[in-house]
This record gives structure tokens, sequence and C-alpha cells, in this order.
């Protein structure tokens, strides 16, 4: 039975509803005190987290006794749930600092599968207003509201636009540079073919594809199919069967109404491997992100661009992007999906061929396939979003699907300041704080100084 202090409107609450409270900041939060005693101070609630794990990362809190505390926050309706749900044997969730709930059940406190006991917040008594949030709810607003939220006011559109623009530059430099150190590693056509393959890859599959690429390395796949009367056949048997896609019939899986299937999985048994323990994500989602459709789909890719050589194959690809990167059913010989379509072939051009150009030009001095490489990347449409970049254009530009986050180019400009300012919110010296572009300010550390002060005011008064 529910609290009779909590008014309730509507169908009982359920963790989105906590979820969207905690977001929005929808309560008291004078005097925070966790179940166990201690004063709480939210800096910044973090980010919603769409995939498997915490509900919100990359928080804020200032706690009484201690630092200025970064990590993950995981909200339930009851205190028991974190043990209901497993979250106590998950080491996904070693990273939480605060468990928030809407009323505290009885059960001791949550423990991490480190054994570290995280604090626990109820909200119910700090909650006025009946539980219900409107539809599009306004989003939170931390104890320090990031500058970036007034940029787009302050600067005007076409200041803003042009440093998405730089950032989505320095973003392609930053992964040109990692490229450039595994190309003297490992030589431009296994860097080439492994960005390829780990790009292939749908969320928790991209390390198993790129495990996948260096235990099957791209000399061997051209080994075996030099003089193969099907080398389509042999690259699908090669990739699916060191996969593991291969060993039993029947399984529904998207080459076995296809005309190649019998051939695939005769190369395979004469072939007379073992497959690889990949450690594939069972979760694979909508039938176009299966792992196996992809790695047949990889190997059309592969064999299109086998007689001109991968290199140079992929370089004429660069002006036909990124329908040059698109597999249809057809032409990887599959019943069903696309394996490779234009969401997936637009990630590869601008995390993959595009960057990787523009090493191999810098390796080989060789400036014009850098501009090439440049070309090609500030004009590629828009790569589908994702959980990051819809935030940011929330945070940045007012909503998700902005006209002025058009393009990869700005799109990775995004990403970029994410990863190098908002993660850790070094707000300072961020192209767009209003107050650094006109001050002319570099001071990366600003926002945690601020948070630090801030926070050593509230635990000391």
């Amino acid at each position: 039975m529910m609290p009779p202090s909590t008014s309730v409107k509507g169908p009982a609450p359920g963790e989105g509803m906590v979820a969207a409270l905690w977001r929005a900041q929808a309560f008291e939060k004078t005097g925070l005190v966790t179940q166990d005693g201690r004063a709480l101070q939210v800096v910044f609630p973090g980010r919603p987290n769409p995939t498997a794990g915490p509900d919100f990362s990359g928080a804020l809190l200032a706690k009484e006794g201690s630092a200025l505390t970064k990590g993950d926050v995981e909200v339930h309706v009851r205190s028991r749930d974190w043990r209901l749900h497993g979250h106590d044997a998950d080491p996904r969730y070693n990273q939480v600092m605060l468990h928030v709930v809407l009323w505290d059940s009885p059960g001791g406190p949550a423990l991490r599968q480190d054994g570290e006991a995280v604090p626990t917040l109820a909200l119910a008594s700090r909650i006025a207003q009946p539980l219900e949030l409107p539809a599009g709810q306004a989003r939170p607003a931390p104890l320090l509201p990031e500058p970036c939220r007034t940029a787009l006011e302050a600067l005007g559109e076409e200041p803003v636009g042009r440093a998405l623009e730089e950032a989505g530059d320095a973003w392609l430099q930053r992964k040109a540079l990692l490229m450039e150190s595994r190309i003297d590693m490992a030589g431009p056509e296994q860097v080439l073919y492994e960005g390829l393959m780990e790009a292939l890859g749908y969320s928790q599959n991209q390390q198993p594809f790129l495990a996948l690429a260096r235990a099957v390395p791209y000399h061997a796949l051209e080994a075996a199919t030099m003089g193969a009367h099907r080398p389509l056949a042999m690259l699908q048997a090669l990739l699916l069967g060191y996969g593991g896609f291969l060993v039993s019939e029947g399984q529904g899986l998207p080459w076995e109404k296809a005309a190649l299937a019998g051939e695939v999985r005769s190369a395979w048994q004469a072939w007379g491997d073992s497959p690889l323990d990949l450690g594939w994500s069972a979760a694979h989602g909508r039938p176009g992100n299966h792992p196996a459709l992809r790695l047949a789909g990889a190997a059309a890719l592969l064999l299109q661009h086998r007689n001109a050589g991968l290199i140079d194959g992929m370089r004429r690809a660069l002006e036909r992007l990124p329908e040059a990167l698109v597999v249809s059913a057809t032409e990887a010989r599959l019943a069903g999906p696309a394996p490779i379509g234009k969401g997936r072939a637009l990630e590869a051009a601008a995390n993959v061929l595009c960057p990787f150009y523009f090493a191999l030009g810098r390796s080989r001095r060789q400036s014009h396939m850098c501009e090439e490489a440049v070309t090609a990347f500030h004009r590629l449409p828009p790569v589908p979003t994702n959980h990051i970049t819809r935030w940011m254009e929330e945070q940045v530009l007012g909503r998700a699907g902005h006209p002025l986050a058009s393009g990869a180019r700005r799109q990775q400009g995004l990403l970029h300041l994410y990863k190098d300012r908002c993660a850790e919110l070094r707000c300072g010296g961020c192209a767009l704080n209003p107050a650094r572009t006109v001050a002319g300010e570099d001071s990366s550390d600003s926002g945690w100084g601020l948070l630090r002060e801030m926070a050593g005011v509230y635990l000391a008064a």
C-alpha cells in the first residue's frame, strides 16, 4: 500500500516517473539528507543513460564530509528494488554514488557488487504536488547552469554554427591522430578493415567486431579468397564461421534462405577450424542490427574493392559517400533487410573513412589526400542521432533536431565538445561559453573551480 502522505494522481508511479522527477529536480531541494543522515546538494543530476546500466551518468553531488563527487545515479520506486533488480551483483553499477527512490523500504542499505554501500535519497516527503509531470517536462536546472545554454541567444546562430564546425574539424583530427599511430603498427589495410568492422557493430557489439577483425586479419582474408571459385561465399564463411554463427542450421538467421547459404556452410566446414569466443551481445535489437547480417554485408563490401585494392578502392568511395558503403541484400546474396543501410554507412563514413584518409595522408605526407578526406567530411549529411547528440542539441540549441546541427561535421562537433568539455563540466575554455568568447579567455578548469567553491560554501554552512 502506498504511504497516505503522498498524493498520487492517475496510475501508480513507476521508475519512469521517478526518473522524470529526478531529471527535472521537481522536488524540494533545501536541506537534502540521505537515509543515513548525510547532507547532500545536487550540483548536476546527470544525463539520462538509454543503454543498460545506471539510469543517469555524470552526476555531480556535494556530499557532507567529502569532496565534490562525480558518478552515476540509479532510481527506483522503492529502495528494496535495488536488490530485486540484481544491481548488487552487477559490476555495471559500481560507479553509482546515489540511490534515488520514491519511498524507502526495510532491508538495509543498497550494496554495490564491489561491496560499497550506496546512500539512498527518498523523495516522497519532498513532493508537495501530485505525482504528475506534464508532457515535455522542463529540463533540469542544476546548481551551476552550464553557460552554453545561453550560447545561441548570446552569440547568434552564425558564431555557434562556426564553433560547431571548428569542433567537428578538431574531432576529425583527433580521430585521425589515433588512427595514424595504429597505421604505423599494423599497416593501412588492416587499420581500415578494423575501423570498418568496428563501425558495423551496433552498440555493445563493437568490441566483438573489432576483436574478430584482429583475430582474422585482412591479409588472411585476402589469401583465403585468392583464386576462390566463390569468393563471396568464402569471405562470408570466414567471418560468419569464426564469428560463431555457423554452428548449427535452422537458427532463423539471415542467410538460411539465401542463395549462398549452402555454399557458405560448405566452405566453412571445408576450412575446418573452430569459431572464436567473442562474447556477442544477446540483445541485438532490430533484425537489421544482427551481427551476422552485418558480417555478411562486410564480406560483400570488402569484395567490391578486392581488385583495386582496399586502400585505393575505398579512397575512390570518398566521392560517393555514403552510397558507396551501402550494401543491399541482393549484393550480399541474402534474404531480408540490407546488411549495411544508409544510416550505418554514414556512421562508417564519418567515423572511419574520412579520419582514416586524413591520417593516411598525414602519414604519407600527401596533402591532397588530406584535402579529399576533409572535403568528403564537410559534405556528409547528418548521421543518425544518438542520446548524446540529442542531449547536446537540447543543451546548446534548445531542442533536438535543430537545423543548426545539420551535417555530420557539426554533429561530430557536438560529440567532440561533449567528450572534451561537457562530460567533465569543463565549461571555462569551451567555444560555446559566451563569457569565454567575449573575454577571450581559455580557463579550462574554471567550471570545476566554481563547482568546488560552491560545494565548499554549502558544506561549510
